[in-house]
């Protein structure tokens, strides 16, 4: 299946969480056409080797695809994420959110197809856009 929801996830050094993240997306989303895009910014934590053993797996194999960069910040790993993306529309989520319900997914997506003339959605608090 091809995704239509390419999830964006840049971590540094945050491996334990970055696990509970990655599963709850495991858990909640297995059904949904995402693809998930782990930016690892230059861990030093046993970030890379995690990444390497999900990625061995039927859920990594199916969902998980992920990158290396070497200390560049959470900015340029969003860059790099929409240059990697195969979906046509991206979410960026950081590595210390957890998917905590399972109509996220279906809701963006129905959102999106419905109304086309969204074309972003910002869930950062103090960011305006414009």
């Amino acid at each position: 299946m091809d995704p239509k929801l390419s999830v964006i996830i840049p971590t540094f050094n945050n491996l334990e969480v970055l696990k509970r993240c990655l599963a709850s997306w495991e858990k909640l989303a297995s059904d949904q056409p995402v693809e998930i895009l782990v930016i690892e910014d230059g861990c030093k934590d046993g970030t890379p080797d995690y990444l390497r053993e999900v990625e061995r797996t039927p859920w990594g194999r199916k969902f998980l695809r992920w990158f290396h960069e070497d200390d560049v910040n959470q900015v340029k790993c969003n860059n790099r994420g929409f240059r990697e993306a195969r979906a046509p529309l991206f979410l960026v989520w950081d590595d210390d959110m957890f998917l905590d319900v399972d109509w996220l997914v279906p809701e963006l997506l129905e959102t999106f197809d419905t109304y086309l003339e969204i074309s972003l959605l910002s869930l950062i608090r103090g960011l305006n856009l414009f």
